[in-house]
Protein backbone atom coordinates (compact mmCIF):
# COMPACT_ATOMS: atom_id res chain seq x y z
CA UNK A 1 0.00 0.00 0.00
CA UNK A 2 2.72 2.46 0.94
CA UNK A 3 4.52 1.92 -2.37
CA UNK A 4 1.39 2.84 -4.36
CA UNK A 5 -0.43 5.52 -2.35
CA UNK A 6 1.01 8.96 -1.57
CA UNK A 7 0.48 9.81 2.09
CA UNK A 8 2.75 12.89 2.01
CA UNK A 9 -0.03 15.46 1.46
CA UNK A 10 -2.76 13.50 3.22
CA UNK A 11 -4.53 15.36 6.02
CA UNK A 12 -7.31 12.83 6.57
CA UNK A 13 -7.24 9.10 5.87
CA UNK A 14 -10.44 7.09 6.25
CA UNK A 15 -10.49 3.36 6.95
CA UNK A 16 -13.90 1.89 6.11
CA UNK A 17 -14.39 -1.30 8.12
CA UNK A 18 -11.67 -0.69 10.70
CA UNK A 19 -12.72 -3.56 12.98
CA UNK A 20 -11.82 -4.07 16.62
CA UNK A 21 -8.22 -4.84 15.73
CA UNK A 22 -7.49 -1.94 13.38
CA UNK A 23 -4.12 -3.16 12.07
CA UNK A 24 -4.28 -1.12 8.87
CA UNK A 25 -5.11 2.07 10.75
CA UNK A 26 -2.22 1.41 13.13
CA UNK A 27 0.14 0.84 10.18
CA UNK A 28 -0.96 4.13 8.63
CA UNK A 29 -0.35 5.81 12.00
CA UNK A 30 3.07 4.21 12.46
CA UNK A 31 4.36 4.67 8.91
CA UNK A 32 3.03 8.14 8.05
CA UNK A 33 2.50 11.57 9.56
CA UNK A 34 -1.17 11.81 8.55
CA UNK A 35 -2.69 14.10 11.23
CA UNK A 36 -6.17 12.53 11.20
CA UNK A 37 -6.90 8.84 10.70
CA UNK A 38 -10.59 7.93 11.04
CA UNK A 39 -11.89 4.38 11.19
CA UNK A 40 -15.51 3.61 10.39
CA UNK A 41 -17.33 0.48 11.48
CA UNK A 42 -20.94 -0.60 11.97
CA UNK A 43 -20.18 -2.81 14.98
CA UNK A 44 -20.29 -0.82 18.26
CA UNK A 45 -17.93 -3.22 20.04
CA UNK A 46 -15.36 -2.90 17.24
CA UNK A 47 -15.44 0.90 17.45
CA UNK A 48 -15.12 0.82 21.24
CA UNK A 49 -12.22 -1.65 21.12
CA UNK A 50 -10.41 0.30 18.39
CA UNK A 51 -10.72 3.53 20.40
CA UNK A 52 -9.54 1.82 23.59
CA UNK A 53 -6.50 0.38 21.82
CA UNK A 54 -5.69 3.78 20.30
CA UNK A 55 -5.95 5.41 23.74
CA UNK A 56 -3.81 2.72 25.36
CA UNK A 57 -1.11 3.23 22.73
CA UNK A 58 -1.50 7.04 22.93
CA UNK A 59 -2.37 7.20 19.22
CA UNK A 60 -3.96 10.64 19.38
CA UNK A 61 -4.14 11.01 15.57
CA UNK A 62 -6.42 8.00 15.32
CA UNK A 63 -10.10 7.48 16.20
CA UNK A 64 -12.93 5.15 15.27
CA UNK A 65 -16.54 6.17 14.64
CA UNK A 66 -19.73 4.14 14.57
CA UNK A 67 -20.84 4.79 11.00
CA UNK A 68 -21.95 2.93 7.90
CA UNK A 69 -19.60 3.76 5.02
CA UNK A 70 -22.65 4.08 2.74
CA UNK A 71 -23.68 7.22 4.64
CA UNK A 72 -20.35 8.91 5.38
CA UNK A 73 -19.30 12.17 3.73
CA UNK A 74 -15.78 11.62 2.34
CA UNK A 75 -15.41 15.28 1.31
CA UNK A 76 -12.39 15.96 3.54
CA UNK A 77 -10.52 12.72 2.77
CA UNK A 78 -7.40 12.41 0.66
CA UNK A 79 -7.08 8.62 1.10
CA UNK A 80 -9.87 6.09 1.66
CA UNK A 81 -9.09 2.44 2.39
CA UNK A 82 -11.99 -0.02 2.16
CA UNK A 83 -11.51 -3.26 4.11
CA UNK A 84 -12.14 -6.70 2.70
CA UNK A 85 -15.19 -7.53 4.83
CA UNK A 86 -17.14 -4.31 4.12
CA UNK A 87 -20.67 -4.90 2.82
CA UNK A 88 -22.27 -3.69 0.60
CA UNK A 89 -18.82 -2.88 -0.71
CA UNK A 90 -19.75 -1.59 -4.18
CA UNK A 91 -22.29 0.80 -2.62
CA UNK A 92 -19.65 2.16 -0.22
CA UNK A 93 -17.27 2.74 -3.12
CA UNK A 94 -20.04 4.55 -5.05
CA UNK A 95 -20.64 6.76 -2.00
CA UNK A 96 -16.93 7.60 -1.98
CA UNK A 97 -17.23 8.56 -5.66
CA UNK A 98 -20.28 10.71 -4.80
CA UNK A 99 -18.71 12.70 -1.96
CA UNK A 100 -14.89 12.56 -2.10
CA UNK A 101 -12.79 15.28 -3.71
CA UNK A 102 -11.38 14.79 -7.22
CA UNK A 103 -7.87 13.81 -6.12
CA UNK A 104 -8.91 11.19 -3.57
CA UNK A 105 -6.86 7.99 -3.54
CA UNK A 106 -9.03 4.91 -3.02
CA UNK A 107 -7.56 1.60 -1.92
CA UNK A 108 -9.75 -1.50 -1.99
CA UNK A 109 -8.72 -4.55 0.00
CA UNK A 110 -10.09 -7.04 -2.50
CA UNK A 111 -10.69 -10.79 -2.21
CA UNK A 112 -9.25 -13.13 -4.80
CA UNK A 113 -9.97 -16.72 -5.65
CA UNK A 114 -11.39 -18.66 -2.71
CA UNK A 115 -11.76 -15.49 -0.59
CA UNK A 116 -14.62 -14.44 -2.87
CA UNK A 117 -16.73 -16.99 -0.97
CA UNK A 118 -16.73 -14.81 2.17
CA UNK A 119 -15.85 -11.28 0.97
CA UNK A 120 -17.46 -8.98 -1.56
CA UNK A 121 -15.52 -7.54 -4.47
CA UNK A 122 -16.06 -3.89 -5.35
CA UNK A 123 -13.71 -4.18 -8.31
CA UNK A 124 -16.10 -6.54 -10.11
CA UNK A 125 -18.91 -3.98 -9.82
CA UNK A 126 -16.76 -0.84 -9.91
CA UNK A 127 -18.64 2.42 -10.23
CA UNK A 128 -18.19 3.59 -13.87
CA UNK A 129 -16.86 6.95 -12.62
CA UNK A 130 -13.82 5.12 -11.25
CA UNK A 131 -10.95 3.17 -12.79
CA UNK A 132 -8.34 0.73 -11.51
CA UNK A 133 -4.81 2.15 -11.75
CA UNK A 134 -2.87 -0.63 -10.02
CA UNK A 135 -2.91 -3.82 -7.99
CA UNK A 136 -0.57 -5.52 -5.56
CA UNK A 137 0.18 -9.20 -5.88
CA UNK A 138 -2.17 -11.68 -4.24
CA UNK A 139 -1.30 -12.34 -0.60
CA UNK A 140 -1.34 -15.68 1.20
CA UNK A 141 -4.79 -14.83 2.60
CA UNK A 142 -6.10 -14.52 -0.99
CA UNK A 143 -6.50 -10.75 -1.00
CA UNK A 144 -4.76 -7.83 -2.64
CA UNK A 145 -4.91 -4.06 -2.65
CA UNK A 146 -6.52 -2.49 -5.69
CA UNK A 147 -5.82 1.20 -6.33
CA UNK A 148 -8.64 3.23 -7.81
CA UNK A 149 -9.14 6.82 -8.93
CA UNK A 150 -11.82 8.89 -10.55
CA UNK A 151 -11.79 8.61 -14.35
CA UNK A 152 -10.47 11.61 -16.21
CA UNK A 153 -13.22 13.72 -17.68
CA UNK A 154 -13.69 13.08 -21.37
CA UNK A 155 -13.84 16.21 -23.46
CA UNK A 156 -15.11 16.09 -26.98
CA UNK A 157 -13.66 18.32 -29.63
CA UNK A 158 -16.30 19.93 -31.83
CA UNK A 159 -16.54 18.32 -35.26
CA UNK A 160 -15.34 20.48 -38.13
Amino acid sequence: MFDHANFDDCHRAIMVGCGGRPFTMFRIHDQTTVPEIVGLDIVPEAVETANRLAAKLNYTRLRAELCNGCHYDYGAAQIVYVASMVSPKAAVVSRIADTAPDGVQIILWEPCSFALLWSESAERELDPRLEVIGRTSISRNMTRDVFVRRRAAVTHEPQR
